[in-house]
């Protein structure tokens, strides 16, 4: 049998130790404010009662993304090996945003529906404050946060519904360098009632992601952002079959089909790599880590602002569509989470701020 306990005393000094196999304890004892005993229902338990086994001693890959041993086999009644996989979870359990947050009310409203995020129909929706945390649960991770939270609206009109999501940031960053990054924002739906909200699970925990970034936005605001934008001073002799003079700039002197023949991104179909975009928003499914995978069709757009040190992005899409990989949306409640770049201090990829789901409530009586 496996006892781990829990360190530092999350109920104001007193030592608790949860005795598997029943977590009982864990589920209804945990106090996470200093003194309050709240019960816990955040999907990571009952994925690590579903994953891992208990029953004396049998050896099981442990798949689910909590471990960044994922893949590996672990004896779960092995002492060390045992207490130490458990207290990676609950590094995630002791954190401030397993704590359920109150939910976000979507606002139903009459007429326009805003796309705009500075829009003042926006006034209208109740803002709610999401805490986010530096993603360090597997490689490649964000070693340091430089935010703590975002702040959530949504509103409908019964046909479709927006978002609208913002964070402070100190600079507007919206071009690809070596070592300099976009900012971006992600929307997480469950596309199933128990996926994780670390990128879904694999073995059907599939999850629908919406995705902004900053480079997006300025290609749609200013144009293509081409070499010549970041350096200004860059010098190309020769690309085959590009009209115009050199240095050539895209997408204005590839007209010609077979001068993309040098564009391997684009050659390869790489989505991003598409010189006429002018979405900028991405529609991604995915079921656990690796697993990230465009959509081929999209019924999201998206609107980004920076303006006085704070991103404001505005997600808007159908309450329903036919795509099986789309979530849907319906009356009552359902669930979000959230993942922020900061693309001025390094966010790339994995290395990201993330949040746990949070509910939310549409409410058509409005």
């Amino acid at each position: 049998m496996c006892i781990v306990t829990i360190l530092p005393s999350l109920d104001g000094g007193q030592q608790k130790t949860v005795t598997h196999p029943t977590f009982n304890h864990l589920k209804k004892f945990l106090s996470l404010d200093g003194g309050q005993q709240k019960p816990v229902t955040h999907p990571t338990f009952s994925h690590l009662k579903k994953f891992l086994s208990l029953d004396g001693g049998q050896q099981k890959p442990v798949t689910h993304p909590t471990f960044s041993m994922e893949k590996k086999v672990m004896m779960i009644n092995s002492g060390k090996m045992c207490q130490a996989s458990l207290a990676s979870l609950f590094v995630l359990a002791t954190s401030g945003a397993v704590v359920e947050a109150a939910d976000i009310s979507v606002v139903q409203v009459k007429g326009h529906l805003p796309s705009e995020p500075l829009a003042p129909e926006w006034q209208q929706a109740p803002v709610q404050e999401v805490a986010v945390m530096p993603q360090q649960v597997t490689p490649p991770q964000l070693a340091q946060a430089s935010i703590d939270k975002i702040s959530a609206q949504a509103l409908t009109d019964g046909q479709s519904i927006s978002w609208r999501v913002s964070w402070q940031d100190a600079a507007s960053d919206a071009n690809v360098d070596v070592s300099r990054f976009p900012d971006a924002v992600a929307l997480e739906f469950p596309l199933v009632s128990d996926a994780s909200p670390l990128m879904g699970h694999r073995g059907g925990g599939k999850v629908q992601i919406l995705y902004w970034k900053g480079l997006w936005q300025k290609d749609k605001d200013e144009g293509f952002q081409d070499v010549q934008d970041v350096h200004p001073n860059v010098w190309s002799d020769l690309y085959w079959f590009a009209e115009g003079k050199a240095p050539h700039r895209v997408p204005e002197d590839f007209n010609n089909p077979v001068s993309h023949q040098w564009f391997i991104a684009k050659q390869a179909g790489n989505p991003t790599a598409d010189f006429n975009k002018i979405q900028t928003a991405q529609e991604l499914v995915a079921e656990g880590w690796g697993t990230l995978t465009p959509q081929q069709d999209s019924v999201t757009t998206a609107t980004g602002v920076w303006k006085e040190g704070r991103w404001t992005v505005v997600f808007s899409r159908p309450l329903t569509s036919d795509d099986p990989n789309d979530y849907q949306f319906k009356p009552g409640k359902g669930k979000i989470a959230f993942a922020v770049w900061q693309g001025g201090a390094g966010n790339r990829g994995g290395r990201k701020h993330w949040s746990f789901w949070t509910n939310y409530a549409i409410n058509t009586q409005q």
